[in-house]
């Protein structure tokens, strides 16, 4: 089976419409799938779908001013 490049978001409704916890967890779980599910290396697939759920709706990321 080709290794997909993108990952497929397993949510119906929109990452925006999903509580921050539950948007960021989905959108990391599917790119840790795509990358064929590792065994080391999740806090990179959270990191990266923390600042794009983040960015997507609009709130600062844990580096900017006003961020966690």
């Amino acid at each position: 089976m080709p290794k997909r490049t993108e990952p497929e978001i397993l949510v119906k409704s929109s990452p925006s419409a999903l509580p921050l916890r539950e948007a960021i967890a989905a959108l990391a779980y599917s790119y840790w799938e795509a990358d064929g599910r590792p065994e080391a290396g999740g806090m990179r697939y959270w990191l990266r779908a923390e600042r794009e759920v983040l960015a997507q709706r609009g709130l600062p990321g844990p580096d900017e001013e006003g961020g966690a």
